[in-house]
């Protein structure tokens, strides 16, 4: 996965995840609405041939630690899964 910065304000962060589907980027934007983001939200115009692009806006923290924390958060849910997969099979 790559991703590249589309554009970066003081409240407002772009980002484009090249050779991604929706399923990453909408775990992630439910994980920006559970920091508070004033404004989370992406777009993949066609299923094959764009990527999605993410957009976030706060009022008053910084983009970047908002998606930080997000992706912190993301990354612990998928420790956790994998935790409870574990434990459920292996009885």
């Amino acid at each position: 996965m790559n991703i590249k910065i589309l554009g970066k304000g003081k409240n407002k962060l772009r980002i484009e995840f090249e050779d991604e589907s929706h399923t990453l980027v909408n775990l992630l934007r439910k994980a920006l609405w559970n920091q508070k983001a004033d404004y989370a939200a992406y777009e993949k115009i066609h299923p094959y041939l764009d990527n999605p692009v993410l957009v976030l806006e706060t009022k008053k923290r910084d983009p970047v630690n908002v998606l930080k924390a997000a992706a912190r958060d993301v990354s612990n849910m998928s420790k956790d899964f994998k935790k409870e997969f574990k434990r459920a099979f292996a009885k």
